[in-house]
């Protein structure tokens, strides 16, 4: 015990060194507990301010999707009679609680990781209701024989942006 004169003249005893030290570990654990609820909570503020940690959230399954649309559905058809004749489509889901602005499409066609063609297009509608898809379609003009895989993002990546862009295999019909 430390010598406390104060404590001492009140008639209280002075608090012990470990009693001191439970209470600074506790006080610690409760910080970085209310951190990591704050860090799971508010993940997309965390994202949006510092954009590096949206990789680990969505390794440990808990993907930031600051734009609140998602693609689903994704589907390439080429046709075998005609081998540069290839649809592209899908679905833009608006997974956010508002009406969103639909940035423009950007599709490359790759093969061996090399990119093919490139082309981008307008959505069809400018803006989705929240909770709602919109449908589209896409073919390029020319497509190359050997393109294996279609990328399929929006043309105005945020900065880092979290949304992984969808890969689609090019299906022969």
């Amino acid at each position: 015990r430390r010598f406390d004169p104060k404590a001492l003249a009140a008639g209280r005893a002075a608090p012990s060194d470990a009693w001191l030290r439970r209470v600074r570990a506790g006080l610690a654990a409760l910080a970085v507990a209310g951190i990591a609820v704050a860090g799971v909570g508010a993940r997309a503020a965390v994202v949006r301010t510092v954009p590096r940690p949206a990789a680990l959230y969505a390794a440990i399954g808990w993907p930031v999707n600051l734009r609140g649309l998602r693609f689903a559905r994704l589907a390439s058809i080429r046709d075998e009679a005609s081998p540069a004749d290839v649809t592209i489509g899908g679905e833009i889901r608006n997974v956010a609680h508002g009406r969103i602005a639909v940035p423009r499409l950007a599709f490359e066609v790759r093969a061996a990781g090399a990119i093919l063609v490139r082309w981008s297009e307008s959505p069809p509608a400018a803006t989705l209701p929240a909770g709602r898809a919109l449908a589209f379609a896409s073919r390029p003009q020319r497509m190359p024989p050997d393109g294996r895989t279609v990328l399929v993002r929006f043309e105005d990546p945020l900065p880092d942006d979290e949304m992984p862009p969808a890969w689609q295999r090019i299906v022969s019909r």
